[in-house]
């Protein structure tokens, strides 16, 4: 009798025991998709704000009969709100575009990030600062982003 109970005790705990797990296999599952579902979100901002940029500054170029576009043609703050896209959409790139990491880190964000500190009635200094920082770090990320679209621009163009 006492290992009947002792057995069905512990069959109980067992189930409770794989009735939590499953629990949190759920809330895994459901915070996963739930990131999927930004992650998708985010994505679908970048690509719609890269085809405005597309649409907004691409140049036909005669001599390759293609459209192009040119980083360095687009407004300053175009590109820093497309940065804002990028870190929303990578977390470690954008804690790397901010950090040490960065090559711009030390020439000159941390030196304006030190002469905000001591003046903070420059903080617009600090920020144009920083974001030439992170554009400088991201730089190659957004080219890739435009020649990439560029390129469908321009098969959509062809056909």
């Amino acid at each position: 009798m006492y290992i009947n109970t002792y057995l069905k005790s512990k069959i109980i705990w067992q189930k409770k025991a794989l009735s939590a797990l499953c629990a949190m296999d759920r809330m895994v599952l459901i915070a996963n998709a739930k990131e999927t579902i930004k992650g998708i979100i985010i994505m679908k901002k970048i690509n719609k704000f890269v085809t405005s940029l597309i649409n907004n500054y691409c140049q036909y170029d005669d001599l390759s009969e293609t459209y192009q576009i040119d980083i360095d043609d687009i407004d300053f703050d175009d590109l820093s709100k497309l940065c804002a896209l990028i870190m929303q959409d990578n977390a470690d790139l954008a804690l790397e575009a901010v950090s040490i990491d960065n090559p711009a880190y030390e020439t000159s964000m941390l030196p304006a990030l030190n002469y905000y500190l001591a003046n903070p009635s420059t903080s617009e200094i600090f920020a144009h600062e920083w974001q030439k920082g992170i554009l400088s770090y991201l730089r190659n990320r957004i080219i890739a982003l435009l020649d990439d679209a560029c390129e469908i621009y321009n098969g959509d163009m062809a056909a």
